[in-house]
């Protein structure tokens, strides 16, 4: 499999975890005191959030939830600092979520799809593409080396895309601070541990090739997560700080149409056992 398609999984997997930052499990003592008096109703606070407050994370994650379902579709956009850009669509409505992403980096176009929890590469415009079997077939379910070794991140990307809100419900930090208000949004921080965050890594990356000590070792020792929702709780901008710069993705056109397919399956190929 050529190292471009094994990059692309990669800058797939900055997705899953823009969504997924804090949604991990933490170590006995781990995080804030679940009990502590100082986080506001995360209902009230949508009308009369103040910067400075702190929230639940969990009870803000239900409305979230709530809004993202109602809508069921969405557009997004997101740029991670030296991997390139992606653009999207994203169904919430089907029983698995769907995902199609268009991505843009120095080596050209390269698309993928998700659906029913399987993953498409290529498409006819990458430029390594095969003019007849342009699309390449991740099934987690497939027998072959390659799927298996990357099945945990399909996995994450369902996981994730099933509904960005679901990372406010974290069991490591169960409370976020209010950093910003306006008459449409408010904008929320969290900020995770290096042990909160090596975690993550692990979970997300398992079994992945270059996923070494060393990776784990140059983790930061925090990282800050920042979420902005509208006033109806839809999801609009998450931001991740990493070393290297800020994984930024962007919501919008909320309950507008999307068109979410697998690619015929003539077009399609599969990786060898």
């Amino acid at each position: 499999m050529n190292r471009r398609t094994i990059g692309a999984l990669t800058l797939s997997g900055a997705l899953a975890l823009g969504a997924c930052g804090s949604a991990t499990t933490a170590e006995p003592g781990a995080g804030p005191d679940a009990t502590s008096s100082t986080s506001a109703p995360a209902e009230a606070e949508g009308a009369s959030a103040k910067v400075g407050d702190v929230v639940d994370l969990k009870e803000l994650s239900v409305l979230s939830a709530a809004a993202v379902e109602a809508k069921g579709t969405a557009h997004l956009t997101q740029e991670t600092a030296g991997e390139g850009a992606l653009e999207g669509q994203v169904d919430y409505s089907q029983p698995s979520p769907r995902l199609a992403m268009s991505i843009e980096d120095a080596d050209g176009p390269f698309r993928m799809i998700l659906v029913d929890a399987t993953l498409y590469l290529g498409g006819p415009d990458a430029a390594d593409a095969d003019p007849e079997k342009p699309w390449l077939k991740l099934d987690p379910t497939a027998n072959d080396e390659f799927s298996a070794m990357f099945a945990p991140l399909v996995a994450e990307m369902e996981s994730a895309m099933a509904n960005p809100a679901e990372a406010l419900a974290a069991d490591v930090v169960r409370e976020g601070t209010v950093t910003a208000v306006d008459v449409d949004s408010t904008t929320y921080q969290v900020v995770l541990t290096k042990a909160q965050l090596e975690q993550t890594l692990k979970a997300a990356t398992k079994g992945l090739p270059g996923i070494t000590e060393t990776s784990v070792a140059t983790l930061p020792e925090t990282l800050t997560y920042t979420f902005s929702l509208t006033r109806d709780h839809l999801p609009l901008v998450v931001v991740v700080d990493l070393p290297d710069g800020a994984v930024t993705t962007t919501y919008s056109k909320w309950g507008e149409p999307v068109d979410i397919e697998a690619p015929p399956a003539e077009l399609v190929d599969t990786p060898t056992a």
